[in-house]
């Protein structure tokens, strides 16, 4: 498809982007003590419709940043004159809930999971799959393979870290065969970064452990296809201070080394979470290049839910009274 089909699109992209949280309103927001005045800044902007949908007793944390990333999902689906391209970023939510349901099916007499509503894949329809072994719901959805293979793989050996690692292997390989299909060099280094993300958690996940088993496995645990190379990974367990310099000559160089230094003297990932959103947002950043394509609407997806993250993790600090300098330190960075 030509690039300049998007040009409408883009057009209300523009529009869109106007409206989005600055710094000024997003200090605003944090400085604000009383929740019911947060509201009414929150009011104030983009978000004000679908904080007036919901009755007083609805407006919290879930409600709220759900109903923001469903209307964004609903607007680009229907505005995007290439939808199957946009569902690339609602995968995860289907692999998210794969793993929530697994653990469920496994552990039995574990509660029934929230699943995230987002994904390609009803929620409903995965717990008819599940509760139910109801086959026919999902046999002609191309993820059906998927869990026969996350069955088969853990019935008799479930170890609920494995399965995570697993998943997450399995949803990289199913994005990569789809973005690899299109002929989009932005979305393929999205992708990149969100592979070099996984395998660093994977990494020091494994290093937290101190499990010689676990160590001996992190070449298998690791995802193909990022800019950081496996090797980089593997040939340095147990020695932080390579893997931090090798770090510093990566595409991350200004942002994660500093992160992984916070979480050895801190042992909180906090820093590191930040960093790489503010890194996502650069990336996003870089879109404001282009005129036409995908990449504007790519921009956009990544600064909105970077932005509603935001959101969600000043009501969540504010609800829990955390100190107003604790929660301007785990805000990353806005597109605005």
């Amino acid at each position: 498809m030509q690039k300049d089909s998007y040009a409408h699109v883009i057009g209300r992209i523009k529009v869109k982007e106007t409206k989005c949280l600055d710094t000024n309103i997003i200090n605003r927001l944090i400085d604000e003590p009383q929740i019911e005045s947060f509201y009414r800044i929150l009011e104030e902007t983009e978000y004000g419709h679908l904080i007036n949908t919901l009755g007083h007793e609805d407006k919290n944390i879930s409600n709220i940043t759900n109903s923001a990333y469903k209307h964004l999902k609903s607007f680009l689906l229907e505005a995007v004159p290439e939808p199957d391209k946009i569902n690339v970023f609602y995968y995860k939510y289907d692999f998210h809930n794969l793993k929530l349901l697994f653990k469920n099916f496994f552990i039995h007499g574990v509660k029934d999971p929230d699943l995230i509503d987002l994904g390609t894949i009803a929620s409903s329809i995965l717990k008819n799959y599940f509760h139910l072994k109801n086959k026919s719901v999902l046999q002609e959805n191309e993820i059906f393979e998927i869990i026969d293979n996350i069955e088969n793989k853990f019935k008799d050996n479930f170890d609920p870290l494995k399965l995570d690692i697993y998943i997450d292997k399995l949803y990289f390989n199913f994005i990569s065969n789809k973005i690899n299909s299109y002929n989009e060099h932005f979305l393929k280094e999205w992708l990149k970064i969100q592979i070099d993300f996984a395998n660093i958690k994977t990494y020091m996940r494994i290093e937290n452990l101190h499990e010689e088993e676990e160590i001996c496995h992190l070449n298998e645990y690791l995802i193909p296809g990022g800019n950081i190379p496996e090797n980089d990974y593997v040939s340095c367990i147990d020695d932080y201070p390579s893997f931090i310099n090798k770090l510093s000559l990566s595409p991350y160089s200004k942002y994660l080394p500093v992160g992984i230094n916070y979480y050895l003297e801190n042992k909180s990932f906090s820093l590191l979470e930040k960093l790489m959103d503010n890194y996502i947002i650069e990336f996003a950043r870089s879109s404001k290049y282009f005129l036409f394509g995908l990449e504007p609407v790519i921009g956009y997806i990544l600064s909105k839910e970077q932005e509603i993250k935001i959101l969600r993790i000043i009501l969540t600090c504010k609800i829990n009274d955390i100190p107003i300098d604790t929660i301007k330190e785990r805000v990353g960075d806005v597109y605005g």
